[in-house]
């Protein structure tokens, strides 16, 4: 008892050279409380302009890097570039089809080969053999169609359809032959990088290759979109002279002034996008009107009666663009047909689907150029 109690007074008189733990001892911090008073001003400044600057820089310069692949869409819709004409398609009967593979010529027509059809109104199997083959190289006329920047033959059966067999269409009488080869990277053609020198250099390709073929017959060039500037451009480099007088006329669906002209009036026309300015920029400017407004005396564009056809609810192409261009090709030479039509209740893509209006003008300009 004694010990135990000597003990305890010990413990109690010579306490633990460690310290205790406090137990319920709360953390020492100072809490710091951030207000917009604190936040420098300039870095308020960079977040609100320099990351919707940086955003637009990006998809600008994205724009103008990929322009090509917004401009020539020949993969769109899916399987445009691999899908052939089925041969036992509905929208085949009554036509005879003939595929076309050629290669290009001219200076950027290296390695590139053109495939398309060639169309024509069935012939009966009662007909004479040697009649029938005469035709075939001496049709009255050759119709060569130039597509819009996206889609195949194959997706324009309909409109073939309608120019061939249609009673309403001035090419269903008589002997007509159409002609579709699309340029490079459409279709089946060589899928090669597309430009303007080079969709150009293939034009002309079929071009000549209908006045060798068809040295007798009258030619007409239909365009739709991207197919009509095209040939606004083509036709003012190539000379008038007796082989290129076959080219009876032009008939422009839609077609547009210029891709600089598109960006700032049609697709992005409001000053307050920066896709407005990027017009200096453009890799392939397509200046239809340019062509038009300045074209050569003696130049095929300058000699040619041209049709111009604007659907009234086309709101990619303006009807006032169509009527730009009528009123630059009428300025220039005045003294051959152009006309213009404004098509009621109809788009980019379904002019022709009018058929009754749409023949009756179409019928009506080629009655009026051969006179």
């Amino acid at each position: 008892m004694y010990c135990t109690l000597a003990r305890l007074f010990r413990i109690v008189s010579h306490p633990s050279p460690y310290p205790r733990k406090k137990l319920l001892a709360r953390p020492s911090h100072t809490r710091t409380i951030v207000t917009a008073s604190s936040v420098p001003w300039y870095l308020v400044a960079s977040v609100l302009i320099g990351l919707p600057a940086t955003l637009w820089s990006y998809k600008c310069l994205m724009m103008i890097l990929f322009q090509r692949k917004i401009l020539y869409m020949g993969f769109l819709p899916p399987g445009s570039r691999t899908t052939k004409i089925d041969k036992t398609n509905w929208l085949l009967r009554g036509l005879d089809m003939k595929e076309l593979e050629f290669p290009s010529i001219g200076p950027d027509g290296k390695g590139v080969i053109l495939r398309g059809l060639e169309l024509s109104q069935e012939r009966p199997a009662s007909s004479n053999r040697l009649t029938t083959k005469k035709s075939d190289s001496h049709p009255d006329r050759v119709l060569i169609y130039l597509q819009g920047n996206m889609g195949s033959p194959v997706s324009r059966l309909p409109l073939f359809r309608q120019l061939l067999l249609s009673d309403r269409s001035p090419f269903s009488s008589g002997h007509t032959k159409l002609l579709i080869v699309p340029p490079r990277s459409f279709y089946l053609s060589t899928n090669t990088r597309p430009t303007q020198p080079g969709l150009l250099n293939d034009y002309r390709t079929v071009l000549e290759y209908a006045w060798a073929n068809y040295p007798q017959s009258r030619i007409v060039l239909y365009g739709h979109s991207l197919g009509g500037t095209a040939i606004c451009c083509m036709l003012s480099e190539l000379k008038h002279d007796e082989e290129s007088n076959s080219v009876e006329g032009v008939v422009l669906e839609n077609a547009f002034p210029s891709v600089k002209r598109m960006i700032t009036q049609s697709l992005y026309p409001s000053r307050y996008l920066p896709y407005h300015y990027l017009t200096p920029f453009v890799f392939d400017p397509w200046d239809a009107l340019s062509a038009l407004e300045t074209s050569h005396p003696h130049s095929l564009l300058y000699n040619t009666p041209i049709l111009f056809l604007s659907g009234s609810k086309d709101s990619l192409v303006l009807p006032s663009m169509g009527k730009e261009m009528f009123e630059a090709a009428r300025l220039r030479n005045g003294t051959i047909l152009r006309r213009w039509v404004l098509v009621e209740g109809k788009g980019h893509d379904d002019v022709w689907q009018k058929s009754t209006f749409w023949g009756m003008e179409v019928g009506s300009f080629l009655k009026e150029i051969q006179r």
